[in-house]
């Protein structure tokens, strides 16, 4: 699945949690925000910051799969 690049993923993991254990990310509270037309359709955003020399800041929102 990472085509051959097990070192470099295995380093920038390691990166990350080394940023990470130095206070240069930033990782708030999940966000559930609703809908008033649809009280139980709700959006999951997982907002993220990196520092360091990846500089990423982002949001996750995970798909739900249709049961």
């Amino acid at each position: 699945m990472v085509g051959g690049q097990h070192h470099e993923l295995l380093r920038l993991v390691e990166d990350t949690y080394r940023t990470h254990g130095t206070g240069r990310t930033v990782n708030p509270p999940s966000c559930f925000p609703r809908f008033p037309d649809r009280p139980t359709a709700r959006i999951i955003a997982l907002p993220a910051s990196v520092a360091g020399e990846s500089k990423v800041d982002g949001s996750k929102c995970p798909r739900r799969r249709a049961p």
